[in-house]
């Protein structure tokens, strides 16, 4: 399908499509159909419509007959494009178990799991994406847990009523940027959380990682850690507490008390825009961080 340029006396707007490692701007009018932008896609991208996963700001865009202006999108507006491209899509039909796509960085090729399909709920995490780490079973481990989270039935529920849709979410690396706890990049995109424990002897408490979740998620609207942010993080932990009390009778999945939330130590180079940093009191941590480290390049049990 052609794209056709619109008239210099309609208005237009610009959309940036990312999809992988791409960025494509597309000139539209905002009263074109998704069904049209989807078809455009599909030219431009060779995913087919019905496989393309369009996510604004974390969340689905539905709705096909429902036009640019009505789905939110403005000039300027950055939409991700999720979806397995024609020839992967052929291959796999045909048997060949060759990897269609890869992770970033330390991500190794088919490390990416899938949770779901869409046409059962849109409203997912629709990667998983663990660390592949040398020693026995941990990446199974890690698989395991990323599992667990994104299964949730809080964390499903939330996700669900929000309507907010994640490209993937993936474990960060133990050893880079020590002082985060989690990040989320492009408001849904992907979101990375901090799984194992500083000692990399073992993962970190689930009823930790899961608010730190909430955290990330609460990035999904809001960028920064305004007043806005910290009310809807709070918003969605008690959503947690009274979901989990309503599964199990009053005791809580995670295994934290009702209401806990996670909450950035604050320090003058706090990161915001969805990364936070640990507080003086973690230096501690982070020596103890560099001795496992030590160890690790020594291949003994040397002190830290």
């Amino acid at each position: 399908m052609q794209q056709d340029p619109p008239s210099s006396s309609s208005p237009s707007l610009t959309l940036h499509v990312v999809n992988a490692a791409l960025s494509s701007p597309l000139n539209l009018s905002p009263s074109t159909p998704l069904s049209a932008l989807r078809e455009t896609l599909e030219d431009l991208m060779s995913i087919a419509a019905s496989n393309q996963k369009l996510l604004f700001k974390g969340r689905a865009l539905v709705g096909d007959e429902r036009t640019l202006e009505e789905l939110g999108l403005r000039d300027g507006s950055r939409v991700m494009l999720l979806g397995a491209k024609r020839e992967g899509v052929e291959r796999v039909e045909k048997g060949d178990r060759e990897v269609v796509r890869s992770g970033k960085g330390y991500l190794k090729p088919g490390k990416l799991r899938s949770t779901g399909t869409a046409t059962i709920n849109r409203y997912i995490f629709h990667n998983l994406a663990p660390l592949p780490v040398p020693a026995p079973n941990h990446s199974a481990d890690a698989l395991r847990y990323l599992k667990r989270l994104a299964e949730d039935p809080s964390i499903v529920r939330i996700m669900r009523e929000h309507r907010w849709s994640v490209g993937t979410l993936g474990e960060m690396h133990p050893l880079e940027r020590p002082e985060l706890l989690g990040v989320n990049t492009n408001m849904g995109e992907l979101i990375q959380l901090r799984l194992r424990t500083d000692r990399l002897d073992g993962f970190r408490a689930y009823s930790e990682v899961r608010r730190v979740l909430l955290h990330e998620l609460t990035h999904n609207v809001y960028g920064g850690h305004g007043t806005d942010f910290k009310t809807l993080n709070s918003q969605l932990n008690r959503e947690a507490a009274l979901y989990d009390a309503e599964s199990t009778a009053g005791r809580t999945l995670a295994g934290g008390r009702r209401g806990d939330t996670y909450e950035p130590i604050p320090t003058p180079d706090r990161v915001d825009h969805g990364g936070h940093r640990l507080g003086e009191r973690e230096e501690r941590r982070r020596r103890m961080r560099e001795a496992a480290m030590r160890r690790m390049a020594g291949g003994g049990t040397g002190r830290g």
